[in-house]
């Protein structure tokens, strides 16, 4: 409906509209696994989730495995690959969007 209204959308306007979406994406996933690292459920998945985060922020120090996000739930999963094609677009270190540097999660 757009479309014939305003005619159509330039390449720039589309691509900034999946840059906003990949961002509220994987920042709600980021959101995601740290409310599931605080709440250290005891469900083990929290362990895997700091050394995925970890793994973002220096894989030569912290080298994580992408299958190792298989045994996590569906939701923490997503949450996960959310984040990764966020941090791909490289817009800014992990470390920029944690409290504290992510002090936080270095304890």
């Amino acid at each position: 409906m757009q479309e014939i209204l305003a005619g159509k959308r330039t390449r720039l306007d589309t691509l900034e509209q999946e840059f906003r979406a990949i961002e509220t994406r994987g920042l709600h996933g980021l959101s995601v696994i740290l409310t599931a690292i605080r709440s250290h459920a005891g469900t083990g998945q929290a362990g895997q989730l700091v050394h995925f985060l970890a793994g973002l922020y220096n894989g030569y120090d912290y080298p994580f495995d992408l299958s190792d996000l298989r045994p996590l739930d569906t939701a923490l999963a997503n949450a996960c690959l959310d984040y990764v094609n966020y941090d791909r677009l490289a817009v800014c270190d992990l470390d920029k969007h944690l409290e504290g540097g992510g002090r936080e999660l270095q304890a």
